[in-house]
């Protein structure tokens, strides 16, 4: 595994690749920052030669000259905007699915979900990239060159040009100092407002069903309340300092031409020069005071870089893992055990087991037994603190995560489609053919229930599947995970949406699955699934209480259940 330093390195040199994109921005901005200074030489060349000689030829002359300069100018500004575009095109389209990895690794290792935020500053940067907001960036620097120019002409004018590019330095370091911490805030109190958003939108069947909605919009009023005193303070503050950035550049505007006019009257210096100083200043200016104007864009594209940089100095770049045969399906469980951050209490302890090619096993148990958390950390959803998941010998966690999805199956206890196709849905996004897609609806029965929708298997599920009903979901998720007749499939309550035909269909399946070989480990609380099985584990507690072949089982809990109490029985099978 990677140290945190390899992974800056490497998370550096991707970044470096686009060297040759960053060299042309590089040189166009030099040479555009050169060709600026055609308008003031110009103007100078027109006061002090053209104006004094009346020579007409010089006067088109220099104008064809400055009509060219300009032109080129005009062109290096779309090339530069053009290549920054693509720069951040390129870094949003290179990162992401980098990013994606990551968040699911980071899902497997901890157990929660992350990644949208980082999705979100990857587009942060990318249209900050791709916006005029970031060229002051890129021109500011210059104001040493247009000042050493104003020197030139006059070392007055530029003594009074430094002063002035110093006072507008010292105003953008103060628009960084004051609204730093105020856009933190904004910005946590905005995600916070966003996330309790979609849990209200995600859990609107509880918000409506229990009356919660008042309530809810009463929090959601506070939230929007404190977000828009927040941003008012933010915004006038900004609002100060932008107005006091544009009157400090036209006053100098002002003082620069008094201050030639006085020298031009004193002979020290021309007209021209005193018009030319003046449009290097208002150009030597002109880019800090858009940095104080663009300062929250430019802050928040430069925090989201760094929660990137961040990002990808803990976990690292996707790494593809050793390639191993195809698995006969041979399942070794060994001292499984698994403990939730922040919990002393496992939720999985010492849960060891195999289970032979073929072979069909129930696990049974009361409700917050841990069944649910088992499935996960079969497919390897969910990292295991203790223990391995061995498939045909080799731990779980040691497959390519794509490799291995080949030969697994998963039908979890929520079933949720993607949005797209059943087709996409059962194929898993996957480019296949036609013929494997109806071959995986066939073995899980609901070939002729996806003939009956709208479009057949073209048919849009909507976001979550909420186009299909819970019934319908749940057998399309079976042919999702019967998709290639894997060798391994874990189904977690995989009839509690189906009525007694879509059960039949589900038994069928199953036999039919076991039939080509595939060990399916099952979760359910209805008896009538067990017929179909081999073996029966009991889980209490997180640990397995007892396992063994499905008629000893079942007549050990007959003898338990007259000796003992009838709902105990109850709550271990149903």
């Amino acid at each position: 595994m990677a140290t945190p330093s390899e992974n800056t390195e490497a998370f550096w040199r991707l970044i470096k690749s686009a060297r040759y994109g960053y060299v042309v921005v590089f040189v166009t901005s030099v040479a555009m920052n050169i060709l600026v200074l055609t308008s003031p030489v110009y103007m100078m060349q027109m006061y002090d030669r053209v104006l004094m000689t009346g020579s007409l030829e010089t006067l088109v002359f220099l104008t064809l000259v400055c009509g060219v300069a300009m032109a080129i100018l005009g062109a290096l500004d779309a090339v530069r905007s053009a290549i920054l575009s693509r720069i951040g095109a390129w870094l949003e389209r290179t990162l992401r699915f980098h990013i994606l990895s990551g968040a699911l690794d980071l899902a497997f290792e901890r157990g929660n979900a992350f990644g949208q935020q980082l999705l979100g500053d990857l587009q942060t940067i990318k249209g900050y990239l791709g916006s005029a907001q970031v060229t002051p960036l890129f021109d500011a620097p210059w104001a040493p060159l247009f000042i050493i120019a104003i020197w030139i002409i006059h070392p007055a004018l530029g003594i009074f040009a430094a002063g002035s590019a110093i006072i507008l330095f010292a105003i953008a370091y103060a628009t960084d100092v004051l609204t730093r911490k105020k856009t933190a805030k904004l910005g946590a109190d905005q995600a916070s407002l966003n996330r309790f958003t979609q849990q209200v939108v995600n859990n609107h069947d509880i918000v409506l069903g229990m009356g919660m909605a008042s309530a809810v919009f009463v929090r959601l009023r506070g939230l929007l309340e404190r977000i828009h005193a927040e941003g008012s303070d933010l915004n006038d503050l900004v609002a100060v300092l932008t107005g006091t950035s544009k009157f400090v550049r036209l006053f100098v505007q002002i003082g620069v031409l008094g201050l030639g006019a006085y020298l031009v009257i004193e002979g020290s210096m021309t007209s021209g020069g005193m018009l030319g100083a003046s449009i290097i200043l208002g150009r030597a200016l002109a880019p800090i005071e858009q940095a104080i104007g663009s300062w929250r864009t430019s802050v928040a594209a430069y925090d989201a870089f760094q929660r990137v940089s961040k990002f990808f100095t803990a976990v690292g770049f996707t790494r593809t893992q050793f390639s191993l045969p195809e698995p006969k399906g041979a399942v070794s469980v060994e001292g499984l055990g698994y403990r939730a951050p922040g919990k002393e209490k496992p939720i999985i302890q010492n849960v060891s087991f195999e289970l032979e090619p073929g072979t069909v096993l129930a696990i049974i148990g009361p409700s917050g037994a841990g069944k649910t958390t088992l499935c996960r950390l079969l497919v390897g959803s969910l990292k295991s603190s203790v223990g391995k998941v061995r498939l045909d010998g080799a731990d779980v966690s040691s497959w390519d995560r794509s490799e291995l999805g080949l030969h697994m199956g998963y039908l979890p206890q929520t079933i949720e489609l993607f949005e797209g196709s059943v087709r996409e849905n059962i194929a898993r996004f996957r480019e296949t053919s036609d013929e494997e897609v109806v071959l995986a609806a066939e073995l899980a029965r609901c070939h002729n229930l996806i003939l009956h929708l709208t479009k057949g298997y073209e048919t849009n599920v909507g976001e979550a599947g909420s186009y299909l009903s819970g019934g319908e979901r749940q057998r399309i998720g079976l042919a999702r995970a019967a998709f290639g007749r894997p060798k391994f499939l874990v189904l977690d309550e995989p009839n509690s949406n189906l009525d007694n035909e879509g059960e039949q269909a589900l038994l069928q399946a199953m036999d039919q699955l076991k039939r080509n070989g595939s060990t399916i480990i099952i979760v359910t609380h209805r008896p009538s699934l067990l017929s179909a099985v081999d073996k029966i584990a009991i889980l209490r507690d997180g640990t397995l209480d007892r396992i063994g072949e499905r008629d000893k089982v079942l007549k050990d809990l007959g003898v338990q259940a007259m000796s003992a109490q009838r709902p105990q029985q109850a709550g271990m099978v149903g």
